[in-house]
C-alpha cells in the first residue's frame, strides 16, 4: 500500500474525524518513508551481494565487520566510513 493509498483511506474512514485523525495519517506517512528507504537499502545490499561487493565498505573498500552485518545487513560502509558521512551531514 502507497502512502497515498493509505492516507486516502485514513481520511475516507471518518471525513469529520479528520482533524483528530493528523497525528495518526503523519505516523503513517513517516513509517512508510522509513519503510521504502529500508526496503531500497536491502535492494542495494542484494545487488552488492550479486556482484560480490556485500561487505566491502563503499567508501574506502575495506571489510565491513561481521558483527555490523548482523545488526545492519545493509550497511554500505565501515563504522569509520559512516561516522565520518554522518559528521559531514549534520
Amino acid at each position: 500500500q502507497t502512502r497515498a493509498e493509505r492516507a486516502h483511506e485514513l481520511l475516507a474512514q471518518d471525513g469529520d474525524d479528520a482533524p483528530q485523525r493528523a497525528p495518526e495519517l503523519a505516523m503513517a506517512a513517516a513509517l512508510t518513508e522509513r519503510e521504502q528507504r529500508e526496503l531500497e537499502a536491502v535492494g542495494a545490499a542484494l545487488q552488492r551481494l550479486e556482484s560480490g561487493a556485500y561487505g566491502d565498505c563503499g567508501d574506502c573498500g575495506a571489510s565491513i565487520p561481521f558483527d555490523r552485518l548482523k545488526v545492519e545487513p545493509w550497511a554500505e560502509r565501515c563504522v569509520a566510513c559512516e561516522t565520518q558521512r554522518e559528521r559531514q551531514h549534520r
